[in-house]
């Protein structure tokens, strides 16, 4: 290929990012925030740098996410600035896919109108809309780590990102750790084969044996994060109920890879009808040529792409069966990196098999990804902004006026679009991030003797008829943050 394609092919990804972030762009503006992504933007707000850290790390959460976000909060920006963090990575890996990827061009497309890259990665503002910008980057440098005559810049890098996919989220951890062992295995080999003296693992070069200690060392910090979650919450508990839930929480997975909008999500039950045994079937079938094909060319990466999908599907099996479809669609970009890899590996193996796999695993969540994008555009994805606004216009910022909320976890969108203006739980205290395991006591209402008392709800027949209902939001994407709110005295 010479100057002028190379140069074509770069205005053409360009432009191909472009108009993907305009198309994206567009959602971003009409998405509400809700509670997960407030509660990033609320803890590292209210709390100091020592209690932030603290907390995100008894939640059992990598801190890298919150490090990325950290400068906006703190500089004063509102939410709009992590959103455009997280969409921009978005345009960057769509960029990378286009620019750098040996795949055809049906393939890319595919992928980039998959559910994952079309609606849930720009749009909702979660550490996952980092991952695609990691994992393509990593699939970029990785003929680089296989080069025996090879700056130490290149490896270095790839070790730095296999190091961010450890410390952005706990359920990449074995995926950092499967491409770090692959790339150690890479350098340690490369180092001595290059040494001219005894071809040992203490002749290598001082920069490789740098690289190799300071990857191991990345990896520990998620390790430590999930230990003291484990302290705290024991997450990882297996007991009996829960693994009698594998079977629905897979059928929760299925479901997610082709209809997103549902499960926990929604809390919506997609049946055990014809079409998802349809779906099951083919998807499963894909998973198999798709693996089958990465064997073929490498086990090595074969293996590695198993053990990273079934150390996610493990978390959800064992410990935390809610299904969120940002983690689900990350399944399939995840395998794009390892076949990404295996067209490396072997340039002269023919990989249209492969390809056309791994175009149709995207293509079954392209339904799914539009409708979600054109319902969040036309209609409320949380009410938390609108119940906001009620408050703001219609309820007096008094001092013997107190606002409380049933749903604490699920009221922190309110907490952001009220910007400083508290909301509380039944002890009183302000609703600032989230705190697990904390509910509204209603037998506390007969402590309520101040002027007026207003409570947030969700849709519970009880409170409703028990008080004056003073106003109710639409219905919004996610069930339960449609919000109502009643007047107590």
């Amino acid at each position: 290929m010479n100057i002028s394609e190379e140069k074509k092919k770069t205005l053409i990804s360009l432009a191909i990012a472009a108009a993907y972030g305009i198309i994206t762009l567009i959602l971003v503006t009409h998405h509400e925030i809700w509670s997960d992504e407030a509660n990033v933007y609320l803890i590292l707000k209210n709390l100091s740098l020592s209690q932030a850290i603290r907390h995100i790390s008894e939640e059992g959460h990598p801190l890298l996410f919150y490090a990325l976000c950290l400068p906006f909060v703190r500089l004063g920006f509102s939410m709009a600035a992590v959103q455009g963090l997280c969409h921009a990575s978005c345009c960057a890996a769509v960029f990378l896919l286009f620019r750098f990827s040996p795949f055809p061009f049906f393939l890319n497309i595919a992928a980039v109108l998959g559910a994952g890259l079309l609606y849930f990665f720009p749009v909702m503002c979660r550490s996952y809309s980092i991952i695609p910008l990691i994992m393509f980057s990593m699939a970029v440098l990785y003929p680089k780590t296989k080069e025996k005559k090879v700056s130490a810049v290149y490896p270095a890098m790839y070790a730095a990102l296999i190091v961010a996919a450890a410390n952005i989220h706990l359920i990449m951890y074995a995926f950092a750790v499967c491409t770090a062992l692959l790339f150690l295995k890479e350098r340690i080999y490369v180092a001595i084969e290059n040494t001219d003296s005894a071809k040992t693992v203490w002749n290598m070069p001082h920069k490789e044996k740098a690289i190799i200690l300071l990857t191991g060392i990345g990896l520990v910090p998620p390790l430590i994060a999930a230990a003291m979650g484990l302290s705290h919450y024991d997450p990882f508990a297996v007991s009996i109920d829960k693994t009698q839930n594998a079977i629905p929480t897979l059928h929760k997975i299925i479901a997610n890879l082709y209809d997103p909008l549902s499960a926990n999500l929604t809390l919506r039950e997609v049946p055990t009808d014809f079409l998802f045994i349809i779906m099951a079937f083919v998807i499963a079938a894909l998973f198999f040529i798709i693996l089958w094909k990465i064997g073929r060319t490498s086990l090595q990466l074969a293996a590695a792409a198993v053990v990273s999908i079934a150390f996610q599907l493990f978390i959800y099996f064992v410990s935390n069966p809610y299904i969120m479809p940002n983690r689900i669609l990350l399944i399939p970009a995840m395998l794009l990196f390892f076949v990404w890899a295996a067209f490396y590996e072997n340039k002269d193996t023919p990989k249209r098999v492969m390809a056309t796999a791994m175009a149709l695993l995207f293509a079954i969540s392209i339904p799914g990804g539009l409708h979600a994008a054109y319902r969040d555009y036309n209609e409320n994805f949380s009410s938390a902004k609108e119940m906001a606004e009620y408050i703001q216009n219609n309820i007096p910022d008094e001092p013997d006026t107190y606002i409380f909320t049933t749903f604490p976890a699920n009221a922190l969108g309110i907490t952001y679009y009220l910007h400083g203006r508290p909301i509380y739980d039944d002890h009183k205290k302000p609703v600032i991030y989230n705190s697990p395991n904390r509910e509204f006591n209603m037998q506390a209402e007969l402590s309520l003797n101040d002027k007026a008392y207003i409570i947030l709800c969700r849709q519970q027949e009880d409170l409703l008829n028990r008080f004056t209902l003073l106003y109710a939001t639409k219905p919004s994407i996610l069930t339960y943050e449609t919000f109502y709110i009643v007047r107590i005295l």
